[in-house]
């Protein structure tokens, strides 16, 4: 045994920084047979930590794989386990041995994995341990990372993928050659084999349709609010199952209120030892007609291919206040209500303008009609026409109307100025 080799790793996700530590040993096995692992424990800031116990079986080696082209690479998938549950994260590597100077010449080209639904992961290019075959040593590189997901049960095989590859030989000719000499070929990695299994019987009628482990977490946007208004449960969830399958989370709620369908508000998937994980995050409104205190509970259930059974993540009870609304707020909020004050208003304003335009023109049409002093024609100067002064009055405009020709026009006025206040009285604006 040899290690421990020490990573560290940081990342955060919806601003929650999360850090890791990886202690990697490697261990080559002496004989053949069925293996026990103990747990390994940990203490930190007092607390002490433990893994699972694992129990593993070491066969007998077969016949080395033979690596072409005159040994000079060779490509192995490795499977991250072989016996699988449909939906389950299957991580295939695909790794890479070479002696020599070698590079690719073009992409790796893969199957259409018609059974899995595919992620490729971003752990390219890493360096792996190397290796002795025969009288050769070999360098490794992880060249390529795939997450399979079985849609479906019984026996599934992983195809082969071909991998262009050039290797830099030695040049004889530099003036035919004067950036190198090199000689193309292609690798293919092995078929693989593996049975997939289908979820044990009988499934839970809210399954949420993923298996993996999952964690999560649930908060109200505001654990106050008045009847008729919303409430925000926002739900987070992360965890290592298909993607695709995902589906937002279930409210339990009490009668008084009403769940609407949940808003994908955030979709993130990232690589983290070796493995796809994703975050979802939703909003979920809920109505509530009745004032008091109600509980609101996540529901999510999937299945953990580790324990074999299915589960249910452990969200906290939401609770809610519900206060009750004034009857005066609830109609100066009525829509309805608002809509027809408005168009009162509106017409109020109108006619408002129409009164006003109407006094103006008979403002000056009294104006014009005044008598004007006679100029006198004898040869004198012609002065600018002045308007003879009136003596003031305090004879008001609707008394004047009834004298003269403008009793046509008084009635319109008085018309519009009666119309005028009926409206303001019905709007309840005081004149």
């Amino acid at each position: 045994m040899s290690g421990p080799s020490v990573s560290d790793q940081f990342y955060a996700i919806n601003g929650r920084a999360t850090s890791s530590v990886t202690y990697s040993f490697e261990a080559v096995a002496s004989s053949s047979g069925t293996l026990q692992l103990e747990a390994a424990t940990i203490e930190v800031k007092g607390k002490r930590y433990a893994t699972k116990a694992a129990t593993f079986v070491v066969k007998t080696p077969k016949k080395e794989s033979k690596a072409t082209n005159g040994e000079v690479a060779f490509v192995d998938l490795h499977l991250s386990i072989e016996s699988i549950y449909k939906g389950q994260q299957l991580v295939g590597e695909y790794q890479l041995y070479y002696n020599g100077n070698l590079g690719f010449e073009d992409a790796i080209q893969h199957p259409p994995f018609n059974d899995f639904t595919v992620t490729q992961l971003d752990v390219r290019n890493e360096t792996l341990p190397g290796m002795a075959k025969g009288n050769m040593n070999y360098q490794g590189i992880l060249a390529d990372a795939l997450a399979f997901f079985p849609k479906k049960q019984g026996p599934l095989s992983i195809g082969k993928s071909y991998f262009p590859l050039k290797e830099r030989i030695s040049n004889d000719d530099p003036w035919s050659y004067p950036f190198g000499k090199y000689r193309s070929f292609t690798l293919n990695s092995p078929e693989k084999y593996l049975e997939v299994k289908d979820l044990p019987a009988p499934i839970p009628e809210h399954f949420n349709g993923v298996v993996g482990q999952y964690e999560g977490s649930a908060i109200l946007a505001e654990k106050k609010v008045a009847a008729n208004q919303t409430l925000l449960v926002r739900v987070e969830l992360n965890g290592n199952g298909d993607p695709s399958t995902m589906s937002p989370p279930r409210l339990l709620v009490p009668p008084q209120l009403e769940a609407y369908p949940a808003k994908l508000i955030k979709e993130e998937q990232y690589t983290h030892d070796r493995q796809l994980k994703h975050s979802h995050s939703w909003e979920i409104p809920v109505t509530a007609k009745e004032s008091g205190q109600f509980e609101i509970k996540v529901d999510f259930q999937y299945f953990d291919p580790e324990a074999a059974n299915y589960k249910t993540v452990d969200f906290p009870t939401l609770d809610a206040e519900v206060t009750k609304v004034s009857q005066a707020a609830i109609k100066s909020k009525d829509p309805e209500a608002e809509a027809s004050a408005w168009l009162y208003y509106l017409i109020g304003l109108g006619v408002i303008c129409i009164s006003f335009l109407a006094w103006f023109y008979l403002r000056k049409q009294d104006v014009q009609n005044q008598p004007f002093e006679a100029l006198e024609k004898s040869g004198q100067e012609s002065e600018l026409p002045l308007a003879k002064p009136q003596p003031f009055q305090r004879t008001s405009f609707i008394h004047k109307c009834h004298v003269g020709k403008r009793r046509d026009k008084c009635v319109l006025y008085q018309l519009v100025t009666s119309f005028t206040r009926n409206l303001i009285r019905k709007t309840g604006l005081a004149y």
